[in-house]
Formats: C-alpha cells, structure tokens, sequence
C-alpha cells in the first residue's frame, strides 16, 4: 500500500517535506554551529594579555621604584606598560612573554583620560627622578582591521542565511510554498 508521496508501512513517511533533502538541514545546521562557535570565541578572553592596573598602583609601585622600561600610549585612550625583564617577577599578575607580532608584550596597561592630562602627571611623577632613569613613552595607533570587516560582513551574512531560509522554505513541498500553506489541512485520502 504506497500513495503518492512514497507511505509505505514499513518505511514510515519518507515522502514528507521534512525528509525530502536531509543533507541540505545537516548543512544548514552545520553552518549555523560554526557561526555560534565563531561568535563565542570572539567574546572570550583566553588571559593571555596584559592586565589592567590604575593611575595610583603605576606611579607608586612601578613608577618610583624604576621597574617601567617604557610606556606606549596605543590610540590616544590607553597606556601599555612594559616592565624591564629583572621586574617582571615582582608583580604578580603581570603578562609574560611576546606578542605574536610585535616582539615583546606589556605587562599592564591602563586607560587615560587624554594625552595631554596623562603626560603633565607623568612628568609631574618624574620630575625627582634622574634624566636616565625616566620613563621613554612611544605612540602608537592600532586597527581592528577584523572587527571591522566582521561588523560589515555579520549582519549581510545574516540577511543572506535568513533569506535562504525562508526561500528554501518557501520552495519545498508539494503545490506551491509551505510558508503559504499554514492553516491548511495534510490530510490525505487511503483506499484500502
């Protein structure tokens, strides 16, 4: 006894919407798998950078007691410090090791208010201090070259996927659109 879309007793519906293209779920949800895992692992922070200290703890601990090798302001907002190597094991919490592309890693940073602000407390705290022993700050600017093309690309990729969905929704079945068919019966008709 086997009708039109392929009932049979023994195989159960294999003609149904649902079970008419499997491998085109399983990749559907494939991709959106990916996507989550990609979007988690951008929001976590595996420890493996500098850990944020303030003003206070800088110039009183590190500062005064000449362990700072240099200071590098990146983009006008934040203050890297690097610790000089025979420092490094006084302060607990400090980042060790290299940067993937820039050699040598800050041990600390903190935010500063602006530029001018933080230079005048910086040579406000050095003043005492020997020519040789002050601190040398550098400038830098940096890109988030990849947070910017995934803020671009995210929300076009998601308009894409939700477009597929519903288009491939649409299309499947018998007669026309499942998105159109709500409401409307399944029912069908067994001569037996």
């Amino acid at each position: 006894m086997e009708n039109k879309k392929g009932f049979t007793p023994e195989n159960g519906n294999q003609g149904s919407p649902m079970n008419e293209n499997p491998g085109s779920k399983r990749r559907f949800i494939i991709y959106i798998v990916i996507l989550i895992a990609l979007i988690v692992v951008s929001f976590i922070d595996f420890g493996g950078g500098a850990n944020e200290i303030n003003w206070n703890k800088f110039e009183n601990e590190m500062l005064l007691t000449n362990d700072v090798e240099k200071v590098v302001v990146v983009n006008r907002e934040r203050a890297d410090v690097y610790l000089k190597p025979e420092s490094l094991d006084k302060f607990s919490g400090a980042a060790r090791g290299s940067g993937i592309f820039s050699g040598a890693a800050p041990a600390f940073y903190f935010t500063i208010g602006d530029v001018e602000s933080f230079e005048a407390k910086l040579a406000e705290a050095q003043k005492d201090m020997p020519k040789e022993q002050r601190v040398v700050v550098e400038y830098k600017t940096e890109h988030d070259y990849l947070g910017s093309i995934i803020s671009w690309i995210f929300p076009i990729i998601l308009i894409l996927v939700l477009w597929w969905f519903v288009f491939n929704r649409m299309s499947g079945g018998s007669g026309g659109g499942q998105i159109f068919s709500i409401g409307k019966s399944r029912a069908q008709v067994f001569d037996k």
